[in-house]
């Protein structure tokens, strides 16, 4: 029935919404926080100073206004596409357009002489300005879609614990960048971001976030797997070698005696190669004795 399609779609849009949310948000995080650790390491070299970097780390962080409204935007539209409409979500971008285009004017032109700041500063009031615009954008997909298919879009508790986990991880960026002083661009990002994702993970993960969960479990999983098959591997040499030690070796010994003519090899047990195999593996750290 259309009742059953319509919270089919539901479920799907609101999982798809979660999972997109749960990415986007310690990005924006880390852009806004951290932008000047990111674009260093990307960028900072010869004539890159640390001035363009901070210039480039606040055009950044206007992007962030905008950047979870322009990727959930994208999902809504997509589902007006799955409904075989095309016209509201062209219609609506036609209005994001049109509002990028005149409040990125406003900002990039008038506002910094406004403010009595450097005119450089209007490349910022581009990104801000195209983010106010993703956000009227996303409102008018979600309310009207709801209209159509019943209430849709992520829960007020559920935005919040994303962005406590990533202000936590945020701060222990911060931290970590101000105990480090002045390192290598690419040494110090990977002190200061590695740190801040594992924290944004552990507590997602703490608060019981269902997507923290399912990113952990397939890397449990390979880890665990990887783990038994070095195990494995190992047993496996361990039997091949016991198995060797265990045959006899035959050694061709002149002929002491001779059938119709013909010389007979009489085979013998050589010396024990057990001392010396043991010793090469005990060397190589692959067998363990007793």
């Amino acid at each position: 029935t259309t009742d059953e399609i319509a919270s089919q779609l539901r479920q799907r849009l609101d999982g798809g919404l979660s999972r997109i949310a749960f990415f986007i948000v310690p990005s924006a995080m880390a852009m806004l926080a951290l932008g000047d650790v990111m674009t260093a390491a990307l960028y900072q070299t010869g004539k890159f100073t640390q001035d363009a970097t901070f210039y480039v780390w606040g055009i950044l962080a206007g992007s962030t206004i905008g950047l979870l409204a322009s990727t959930l935007g994208r999902v809504y539209a997509s589902t007006y596409y799955a409904l075989h409409d095309t016209r509201t979500p062209l219609l609506f971008a036609v209005i994001r357009v049109a509002l990028t285009t005149g409040l990125g004017y406003l900002c990039a032109i008038p506002l910094p002489y406004a403010l009595g700041i450097d005119p450089k500063w209007g490349a910022a009031g581009l990104t801000a300005s195209a983010g106010v615009a993703g956000w009227v954008e996303f409102a008018l997909l979600r309310r009207k879609l709801n209209r159509r298919i019943g209430r849709t879009g992520l829960s007020l508790a559920y935005m919040t614990k994303l962005w406590i986990a990533a202000a936590g991880g945020a701060g222990v960026g911060w931290a970590i960048k101000l105990a480090i002083g002045q390192r290598h661009p690419v040494i110090a990002a990977a002190l200061v971001l590695v740190p801040y994702g594992l924290t944004y993970f552990a507590i997602s993960t703490a608060l019981g976030l269902p997507e923290a969960d399912a990113v952990g479990d397939p890397a449990r999983v390979g880890l665990e797997a990887a783990l038994d098959h070095g195990q494995e591997r190992q047993r496996g040499r361990e039997s091949r070698v016991r198995d060797d030690l265990s045959q006899p070796v035959e050694v061709p010994r002149p002929a002491g005696d001779a059938v119709d003519g013909l010389p007979v090899q009489r085979p013998h047990r050589a010396e024990p190669l057990l001392p010396r195999v043991d010793r090469r593996m005990l060397e190589a750290g692959e067998v363990e004795l007793g």
